[in-house]
């Protein structure tokens, strides 16, 4: 139905008629708001952005893709750590070792911060040792080296918070758990890593949610082909679950205009009819 609507309206702008001088002008022009970028495409011939309240750009949908698109956009999703990976075995062997060897040292007569399950005391493992907040994050700074890791486990961090629940917890923190979560971020971090490398100054990273990273690679010295070989040929190594290279959508767009929006909270700035 949505479709038999479309065909209505694209009948009525898509006649002529001549005015009163004998010039041919279209028949109909139609203003048309939604939030549906598939609709405009389809209908529009000129696209405006509206975002409280104020027009930010104006222009056809592949101008507007050009002009604020700068580039393709990659879309990638690492793998969620398991026991049996490689890197989460040897983190979990690591942060194991340095949980026992602090614990070695904890005075007898003082609260251990490292507690292990007293239904599993036959067998110490990464699943019945848990630690508590602090010694999470001075656990997580000798991992890395510095604190890329540490640095996310806050309240109000959205990807951290689970671990700060945990580790703040009366339990505390599993080693399981703890190594599962630096496995996925630092795949992550390195997935930045590798395309920061690659593409210097050219990319910047527009979104992400979890394990999906969407990029922003601009056209200066790349095309399509060269950028979906290099990611193919990393691919394992990255720990890459799936991937997409496309060009900017008008969608992404809009979302772009409303972001820059709402993050500088300049509601009275110019728009850009450029």
């Amino acid at each position: 139905s949505r479709r038999d609507m479309w065909r209505v309206i694209s009948k009525m702008i898509s006649g002529t008629k001549r005015n009163n001088l004998g010039v041919l002008i279209p028949n109909t022009s139609i203003i048309l708001t939604t939030h549906n970028m598939e609709e405009c495409e389809a209908l529009c011939s000129r696209i405006g952005i509206m975002t409280n309240g104020k027009l930010r750009c104006i222009g056809s949908a592949q101008r507007l893709k050009n002009r604020f698109g700068k580039g393709f956009q990659v879309e990638m999703k690492v793998k969620g750590p398991t026991t049996s990976d490689e890197d989460t075995i040897k983190i979990s062997q690591f942060l194991l070792k340095e949980a026992l060897s602090c614990a070695a040292e904890v005075d007898v007569f003082s609260p251990s911060p490292f507690r292990i399950s007293p239904k599993l005391c036959t067998t110490v493992s990464t699943a019945n040792t848990f630690i508590h907040l602090e010694d999470t994050l001075s656990t997580l700074n000798t991992l890395t080296g510095n604190d890329s890791l540490s640095s996310v486990i806050k309240a109000n961090d959205k990807h951290g918070h689970p671990i700060y629940k945990a580790a703040t917890s009366e339990i505390g923190l599993s080693i399981d758990t703890l190594a599962t979560f630096c496995a996925h971020e630092l795949r992550v971090n390195a997935l930045k890593t590798f395309m920061h490398q690659h593409y210097c100054n050219n990319v910047v990273v527009r979104e992400r949610q979890d394990s999906k990273i969407r990029f922003e690679v601009g056209l200066d010295g790349v095309n399509i082909g060269s950028l979906f070989g290099l990611i193919e040929t990393h691919k394992a190594a990255l720990w890459l679950a799936d991937y997409g290279v496309s060009q900017t959508s008008l969608e992404q767009v809009f979302n772009t205009k409303v972001s820059e929006s709402f993050s500088s909270g300049a509601g009275d700035e110019l728009p850009n009819f450029q």
